[in-house]
This record gives C-alpha cells, sequence and structure tokens, in this order.
C-alpha cells in the first residue's frame, strides 16, 4: 500500500474549480463489499485508464458501520479500491468468526455471544490496526489530520444517551464536542454494532454502532456539508450515496432473536431513509440531477452481515445490478455529468 508521508492541502486547487462532490456509505456487515464493487465500477467508468481514489474524487466521504470503516480507509487512510477491497475481505474473514464455545474468563459459566457480542472486538481492533501501518502509519495516529485532504467522517453512538455523534479528521466551527480518537479507535465506535461487537470506551464516553441511529448517513453527510461549507450548497454537484444491497427481514444468518430484531430495524430504516431523502431532501436542496443512490436490489436477501464465506455470492450479486439496464442509464447520466465539469 502507498505510504502516505506529506501533508496535502485542505483545499486542493482543483476543486476550487469545480463543486463539491461527496459520498455516503450505508452499513452493512460483509455485504460492504458490495458497496466497494459499485465504487470501483464507478472511478472504472469515469477514467477507465488510471480510475480516481475515491479521496482524489470526493471532497467528503461519511459512513456509518462497516461503511464508516471504507470511509475511513479510503479517506483517511487514502487506499485505492482495489487496496481497500483486498483488505476489506481479510478482515471480513479473520473477524467474523462467532466466539460461541468461549467463556467467561472471569469463570461465571456465561457465554461471551451474550456478554460482549458474537465477534471479537480485540481481533476487529488488531486488524483494524494492521491496515493502519500497512499503510504507513502508526498503529496509535489519530483520525484527526492537521489538514485533511479528503474529509471524513463517520457515525457512532453514545451508548449512555443514545444520541448520533459524527468522529472526524478535521474541526469544524460548529463543532461542540470534539472526541479525540484514533483511527482504529474510530473504526471500532462505528462498527460496534449491538450484539455484534462490544460497546468502545473513549475518553470515558462508551461508543456503540452508528448504523443504530443512522445506517444510511445521507442526512449526516447533508448537514456536514453545510456545516462545512455555508451558503454553497449550490456549489453540491455530485451527491453519492451507495447501498449495501437489499436485504431480506427474516435471513440474517442467525436466530439470535435479539439480534435479528436489531437488524431487520435497521434494514427497514436504511431503505425509509433513502425513500425519505429522495423525495424531500434531493427536491427541496435542488440536488434532482446531482443525486445519485446505487444499491443492490436482488441476489443479497438471504446475505448474512456477518456471512464472509457468501463473498462471492455479494460480488455475483452487485455485477448482476451494475449490468441492468436501470442501471446502466444511472451510471451513464453519473459519467457524463462528471465530463461536464
Amino acid at each position: 500500500m502507498e505510504v502516505y508521508r506529506n501533508e496535502i492541502t485542505q483545499a486542493n486547487p482543483e476543486q476550487r474549480q469545480r463543486g463539491l462532490r461527496v459520498l455516503s456509505l450505508d452499513g452493512g456487515g460483509v455485504r460492504g463489499l458490495s458497496s466497494l464493487h459499485i465504487l470501483q465500477y464507478l472511478m472504472k467508468r469515469i477514467d477507465s485508464e488510471n480510475p480516481p481514489k475515491p479521496c482524489d474524487y470526493f471532497d467528503l466521504i461519511g459512513g456509518t458501520s462497516t461503511g464508516g470503516l471504507i470511509a475511513i480507509m479510503l479517506g483517511r487512510l487514502r487506499m485505492d479500491i482495489h487496496e481497500c477491497i483486498t483488505a476489506y475481505k481479510v478482515i471480513s474473514r479473520r473477524v467474523f468468526t462467532p466466539k460461541r464455545s468461549k467463556r467467561n474468563i472471569l469463570g461465571r459459566g456465561k457465554d461471551l455471544w451474550s456478554l460482549a457480542g458474537a465477534f471479537d472486538s480485540n481481533a476487529l481492533a488488531d486488524e483494524i490496526a494492521r491496515v493502519v501501518e500497512a499503510c504507513g502509519l502508526d498503529r496509535n495516529a489519530k483520525l484527526l489530520e492537521k489538514e485533511a485532504h479528503c474529509k471524513v467522517f463517520v457515525c457512532a453512538t453514545r451508548a449512555e444517551i443514545s444520541t448520533t455523534v459524527r468522529l472526524r479528521n478535521y474541526r469544524t466551527a460548529m463543532t461542540v464536542d470534539e472526541v479525540n480518537c484514533t483511527i482504529v479507535e474510530a473504526a471500532r465506535a462505528t462498527s460496534a454494532a449491538s450484539s455484534f461487537f462490544a460497546p468502545i470506551e473513549i475518553e470515558g464516553q462508551k461508543f456503540v454502532d452508528g448504523a443504530t441511529g443512522s445506517n444510511n448517513p445521507v442526512d449526516d453527510v447533508l448537514d456536514e456539508v453545510n456545516t462545512i461549507w455555508p451558503g454553497e450548497n449550490s456549489r453540491l454537484e455530485r451527491f453519492v450515496s451507495v447501498g449495501t444491497g437489499t436485504p431480506s427481514l427474516k435471513a440474517f444468518g442467525t436466530n439470535l432473536k435479539e439480534l435479528a430484531s436489531t437488524l431487520v430495524a435497521m434494514a427497514v430504516d436504511t431503505e425509509r431513509v433513502a425513500e425519505r431523502f429522495q423525495k424531500q431532501d434531493v427536491r427541496a436542496n435542488g440536488l434532482s440531477s446531482n443525486y445519485f443512490r446505487f444499491n443492490v436490489r436482488r441476489g443479497l436477501e438471504d446475505v448474512g452481515l456477518e456471512e464472509h464465506a457468501k463473498q462471492g455470492t455479494i460480488i455475483a450479486a452487485t455485477n448482476n445490478y451494475l449490468d441492468e439496464y436501470e442501471t446502466r442509464e444511472k451510471v451513464q447520466e453519473f459519467v457524463e455529468a462528471s465530463q461536464r465539469e
């Protein structure tokens, strides 16, 4: 992976000549692989010979849950999509292994599955740290940058009061409570899905998965645009929202009632937010020709958020979606709009 040692100016000359481009990434466990393949295709369609890195194409990337993890890898670590896909597959395979058989080290005889999430939080943190180090940074590197080339934020939820907080690699004039977290801590916080991973404590505050409050973070992304660039909504030339596939409301790869209920609520909320944003916010903000939503509609219904063994199914369903006539038309509109800039 490329090592980034030099600071990059916060506002590059190209951005001054064009409008703003922002990317919103849904949560979805291992199905985040679908989002990455969609993004890879979009970047290739822009330039087949030299596809741009998302951190060079977008000015702001916001994500939640595993979408937040991807946002960090693409934006904060400035990985290209091929690198990100490779790392994401490894993380999924090594992390999503249930620890049903492990026992509480305190000897109480209770299964850790019910005490601290179904999967090993330390394993997730270790895998993220390996990616951070592979990108040439210290494993304890802070999320906040002195000058952010691509602005990145992830959604997490304060467990004590169930409110959504944005962990950023940049500062804003409106920031009330800045959380001084590392890249690894931010990735853990946004990925700590209820019943999947244990919460994480940062500076005395306990955080859980951002998907609890906003599995589809389009509202947070639009609000962040208005916070960073107040009064410049008219400059928003590209708003891309990428989902992780429409799941079944029954098939989540587990029969645990609490976990299944949580995931059903997340799936319903994701699509509800997407529909409401399309109908109301897009029109109200004059984004009708600049908003693009990509989300696999069929083929991922039976892929659970933790089923890393079904990566082949995820890729096949995503490729089939990208080859559908309606999707090809939408992608062509995206490409033509990019070429007009």
